[in-house]
């Protein structure tokens, strides 16, 4: 196994001091001992229009190929900057010209190259699925992907480290996103298809991550916004029974570390909701409604808690105590 500099790297080329505001801009939810504070599936519920294709940028002709140019550097440093400001036709740019310049860069005399372009390409594809372009994220992912296999797999079958599983679970983030842009599709590749792809990536970042606990390839343990990830794309499928099992996991996680971080209680929250409604797709109403109600005395205005109180009273013949469900 290699030894992964991607922390300092990240910092070298932001400018930042601490790694975890660095990691911050690599990451579309926090490593398990991270603070939970990001939006639940941010990337994937406000979906904005775009215009699909490729930003193509000129190669620039940098210096020597055993070190990166002060220009391709500038240029990773920018890319993240725009990034973190949400200029992402800038970020893209950018990043698209590092990328090409630590393309030319010989792994023999700078061996970081490899680790380097993976990380580049991870976040050029995160800034393509902020920009619902999800093909071009794919493209960078599938390569990193590839080149990350050929050492991020420890003899036991856990991530040598933790970039390699991260980059399954951007991968299937962007599968996610292609199954609601039939546009962006091929005719013949079914919106199941995507989501079925996103489930299998996410089971391999789960099982590159391990069980967690005590003992030899036991790994850091799964993360609960994977889980919840992957519970969606369960549902997507009609897999309830699968999508349950996943959100009660994640669930439970929050809650353990909702005893440290008061935050982690918000996704406590997001994870029972989605438990009640993969209850009431199961036919299991009385099970979904006292959750429900639960999360509806935490969270009154979650509508679609509302709605399934609503259809659990109809159902019962309390007409007037669903319609009050909606005042």
């Amino acid at each position: 196994m290699i030894t992964r500099n991607t922390q300092i790297f990240v910092c070298i080329l932001t400018g930042f001091s601490s790694q975890t505001n660095c990691l911050s801009l690599q990451r579309t939810y926090p490593k398990k001992t991270d603070s939970l504070h990001l939006s639940r599936r941010s990337a994937l519920t406000t979906f904005v229009g775009s215009t699909f294709g490729f930003i193509v940028t000129p190669t620039p002709a940098f210096g020597t190929l055993d070190a990166p140019s002060e220009e391709a550097t500038m240029a990773a440093r920018k890319a993240f900057a725009a990034f973190e400001t949400r200029n992402l036709p800038e970020a893209e740019t950018q990043f698209s010209t590092a990328i090409a310049a630590w393309r030319q860069l010989d792994a023999g005399i700078y061996p970081t190259k490899r680790a380097e372009l993976n990380d580049l390409l991870i976040a050029r594809a995160r800034v393509c699925v902020d920009s619902k372009r999800f093909v071009p994220a794919l493209a960078d992912l599938d390569e990193a992907i590839g080149s990350m296999a050929l050492d991020g797999k420890r003899p036991d079958g856990r991530a040598a480290y933790f970039e390699f599983a991260d980059a399954y679970v951007q991968r299937g983030l962007a599968h996610e996103g292609l199954a609601g842009r039939p546009e962006q599709r091929p005719a013949e590749i079914s919106a199941d298809s995507e989501w079925q792809r996103a489930v299998e990536d996410y089971d391999e970042a789960l099982s590159l991550w391990g069980p967690g606990g005590k003992g030899a390839g036991a790994g850091i343990g799964p993360n609960p916004f994977v889980l919840t990830y992957r519970g969606n794309a369960r549902a997507a499928l009609s897999d309830y029974n699968g999508a349950l099992s996943d959100f009660r996991a994640s669930e439970g996680l929050f809650a353990e570390v909702a005893k440290k971080d008061a935050t982690a209680g918000y996704r406590r929250i997001d994870a029972l909701a989605n438990e009640a409604l993969a209850l009431y797709a199961l036919g299991r109403t009385e099970e979904a409604a006292r959750i429900a109600r639960t999360v509806v005395a935490k969270r009154p205005g979650l509508t679609d808690m509302r709605a399934l109180l609503a259809a659990e009273l109809w159902e019962r013949g309390e007409v007037e105590a669903a319609e009050s469900q909606w005042f």
